[in-house]
């Protein structure tokens, strides 16, 4: 069935009489955009779609788990610092290598999209539950966003998965929402619904605010 436009739907049945029933109806499907907005917590950060993967050789779990092994991975214990977005999967140092054979997996590793966030799956439940509903979803989310550098202004990429170059920057969301929503004005186009959004945890310093060492 095609949204935005009825459908006409038409039963005929035999019955043991040898008479027939017939049977016409229209269903009417609404064809919804949704756009997601926001952050880590809008983009799924902490649930990649393949999560990362321990090497299980000793030299391995040397380069990831440094001295103490019975303690979850950090990157920071491989000696990673900064932004690792541009950086080639397939050369470098040994520890490059096997960051890039064993770090977790996203939809969109520039800005750690996932499968998996809360927008995507609301989206995708709606889309479940509402059977005249086409539900289009659009991930705009993206890790690490504040308000003005990630909604207003582009930002840094998280990462880079991949061999090769790719994009140090991500547009602004909103940039990017504009050009969609344009779009979508345009005829048998879906209609853009209010927009999904979780914004400000990073403008707080959200991350700094809880200490494993505090009671």
């Amino acid at each position: 069935m095609r949204a935005a436009k009825p459908t006409i739907v038409t039963v005929d049945a035999a019955l043991a009489d040898g008479t027939s029933l017939h049977g016409r109806g229209e269903i009417a499907v609404r064809d919804l955009l949704i756009a997601g907005l926001g952050d880590s917590v809008a983009s799924g950060e902490g649930n990649p779609d393949r999560r990362s993967r321990s090497p299980t050789t000793a030299s391995a779990s040397g380069v990831f788990l440094g001295s103490t092994r019975s303690e979850y991975f950090r990157p920071g214990r491989a000696g990673y610092r900064g932004n690792k977005s541009c950086e080639s999967q397939g050369a470098g140092t040994a520890a490059d290598r096997t960051w890039g054979a064993n770090a977790a997996r996203w939809m969109s590793a520039a800005c750690h999209r996932s499968l998996y966030s809360y927008q995507l799956r609301t989206a995708l439940a709606l889309a479940i539950e509402d059977r005249h509903a086409a539900v289009t979803f659009l991930p705009l989310a993206c890790t690490g966003a504040q308000i003005e550098d990630g909604l207003f202004k582009q930002r840094a990429a998280r990462e880079c998965q991949g061999a090769g170059k790719c994009a140090t920057t991500v547009p602004a969301q909103l940039s990017q929402l504009k050009e969609l929503l344009a779009l979508a004005r345009a005829p048998g186009r879906p209609q853009a619904r209010s927009p999904p959004l979780t914004i400000g945890a990073n403008d707080l310093y959200f991350s700094g605010l809880w200490s494993p060492t505090r009671s």
